[in-house]
């Protein structure tokens, strides 16, 4: 079920197409105005409710419930570590000492997002896409 983050561009355009049918400039503006409110809204409740989940979910005693978003920070950090930090510094001491080692190559365009999504950038992102920013 896609949130209400990944429809905002969509509901955005929707919105304006049926806002500029209105004739009266101020009404056209105080329409808009209504719909970008209730847009926020509706955003900040679905983010009420996901805080909620994630604050249960963090009170659980079990690890498989309560660990998995750290689980998944870690390895995503690990992968950054890696890709960034540790596979250059491979490749340049094999290029120091002559020698070749095959370092395994991450799908960034993955990583990233996930990494995003964990932080939840992706979705102030979609907002700012509907503000125009």
């Amino acid at each position: 079920m896609a949130g209400l983050f990944d429809l905002l561009p969509t509901i955005g355009d929707v919105v304006n197409k049926l806002v500029d049918r209105i004739p009266d400039p101020a009404a056209r503006e105080k329409a808009k105005l209504e719909a970008e409110n209730s847009l926020l809204n509706a955003s900040i409740k679905q983010m009420e409710g996901q805080i909620a989940i994630n604050i249960e979910e963090a009170k659980n005693p079990n690890i498989f419930v309560a660990g998995w978003r750290p689980m998944i920070g870690w390895a995503c950090a690990s992968a950054f570590v890696f890709m960034y930090v540790v596979a250059p510094i491979i490749n340049w001491l094999g290029a120091i000492f002559g020698f070749t080692l095959p370092v395994p190559q991450f799908q960034t365009d993955e990583l990233m997002s996930l990494t995003f999504g964990m932080l939840g950038i992706a979705g102030f992102r979609s907002f700012e896409k509907l503000k125009g920013v």
